[in-house]
């Protein structure tokens, strides 16, 4: 963690020296701090290993890890020596030591490992849910069983998930398609899901749970679903409203200070909950925003943003790659081109608004995916190949 530290302070020293001959030096501080965060995460992991905390996890996924770790300090170190060479230089004697393409080469170094770690982790957190799933699905009888009032489940409901809430089911039963009541309802186009989603909260339908295969969780479907009314019902069942106490500071006993207290503790759990669940990925590595940027859903985008800011990730996860190295505006971009002209004609609205809420955030449309392409390369091309296509018909 010194060396963390350390490292951070010579490149913020890279900065204020570099300022004059170019912006890659922001730019380096800025992958700087995604991979020490992600540097940060991994350790942790570390320890929760060695410790026995995850021991669901198998040898390889930790082998994985401290790989990764291994080569992420190896760039790291780069990273100090170039601050040593730099620091305390003077302008001109700076363009005689530094080259623009030994930056480039370790900015995309720093960021080739953020996005390495991302990755493994993204792939363990998978393993953990899907460990904590199995036990929870092995033994529904020790769950609380509750039966729903006739009068509170919505018309609109499916039939089989009114019969499972009146009989008292378990509630995240799942269909022959591996996916809860809970799953399905963020995925209805009815108009009256939203009440659904917030029925089948109500009574502990989990969140969290994830669908087999591409191990899309509730919030996922939501997004990808446009279903702004079902992300906020998911929002409002993990942090749970703060209960008004009756008694003004200093008049309660020594209980009613321990009960504020907690409460206060309780919610600050409530909003990490929230927040780890907001960058959760995918077994593609596709997190909430990725989702609703893969269908243009524009709502959703505009609401997860804003929640992305509101929790302090907004800078994390606006240009937050998934596996194939696509940030949200790229897969944006990747739909839209994939759609056919009379889709692309009727949703460039939808497209527009959904773009502009990534761009006003920070997205950056000159990052590249894996196989090098941007999302500005890909929209020239193919506003390049339409444009042709009218000249030939004229």
């Amino acid at each position: 963690m010194d060396l963390i530290l350390s490292i951070g302070k010579l490149v913020i020293n890279v900065t204020n020296t570099y300022k004059a001959v170019g912006n890659d030096a922001r730019d380096l501080v800025k992958a700087f701090d995604g991979i020490s965060g992600k540097v940060r995460a991994c350790k942790e992991i570390c320890n929760k290993i060695r410790s026995g905390k995850l021991s669901s996890l198998t040898s390889n996924r930790h082998s994985e890890l401290c790989e990764s770790l291994k080569r992420c300090k190896k760039t790291l170190l780069e990273a100090k020596r170039m601050g040593k060479k730099i620091n305390g230089s003077r302008i001109r004697k700076l363009l005689q030591i530094m080259k623009a393409d030994d930056l480039k080469r370790l900015l995309n170094n720093l960021q080739a490992r953020r996005d390495e770690l991302s990755g493994v982790l993204q792939d363990i957190q998978l393993d953990v849910t899907l460990h904590m799933q199995k036990d929870f699905e092995a033994l529904p009888e020790r769950l609380v069983r509750k039966k729903v009032p006739a009068q509170e489940i919505p018309a609109s409901a499916p039939r089989s998930v009114s019969k499972s809430l009146l009989e008292g089911e378990y509630i995240d039963t799942r269909d022959k398609g591996g996916h809860t009541a809970l799953h399905n309802a963020c995925d209805m186009e009815q108009k009256d899901n939203g009440s659904l989603v917030a029925l089948l909260l109500k009574y502990k339908a989990n969140p969290e749970f994830i669908t087999e295969g591409l191990c899309n969780n509730s919030l996922h479907i939501s997004a990808a679903n446009n279903h702004v009314e079902g992300i906020k019902a998911i929002k409002r069942s993990v942090i749970r409203r703060e209960r008004k106490s009756v008694v003004k500071p200093g008049e309660g006993g020594r209980m009613d200070e321990v009960r504020q207290k907690s409460g206060f503790h309780r919610r600050e759990l409530d909003k990490e909950r929230w927040k780890d669940l907001l960058q959760r990925g995918n077994r593609g590595w596709m997190n909430p925003l990725h989702m609703a940027a893969s269908t243009a859903s524009a709502g959703a985008t505009d609401f997860l943003v804003r929640e992305l800011r509101k929790v302090g990730l907004r800078k994390d996860l606006i240009n937050e790659k998934d596996k194939e190295g696509r940030t949200p505006l790229v897969v944006l971009v990747q739909t839209y081109r994939n759609w056919e002209k009379e889709t692309r004609d009727s949703r460039r609205k939808e497209v527009w608004k959904t773009a502009k809420a990534l761009v006003r955030a920070g997205a950056d449309p000159s990052i590249p995916d894996k196989h090098g392409k941007t999302a500005a390369r890909i929209l020239a091309t193919l506003e390049r190949k339409e444009s042709e296509g009218q000249e030939q018909k004229t």
